[in-house]
C-alpha cells in the first residue's frame, strides 16, 4: 500500500517499509494482431519476487 503524509512543503509519499529494486532485460520486438502491429517489449523483474 502507499501512504501520503503532510510535509513542511505539502503532501509527500511516505517511505516504503519494504523497498525493492527492479531489473530490466534487453528489449525484444513483439507482434500482435497476426503480425499487423509491432511493439517493443521490456521484461521487468522486481527484486522481491526472486
Amino acid at each position: 500500500s502507499y501512504t501520503i503524509e503532510m510535509g513542511p512543503k505539502g503532501p509527500l509519499w511516505k517511505e516504503s517499509p519494504q523497498p525493492f529494486t527492479c531489473s530490466i532485460e534487453d528489449p525484444t520486438k513483439q507482434t500482435k494482431f497476426k503480425g499487423i502491429k509491432t511493439y517493443i517489449s521490456y521484461r521487468v523483474t522486481p527484486s522481491h519476487t526472486g
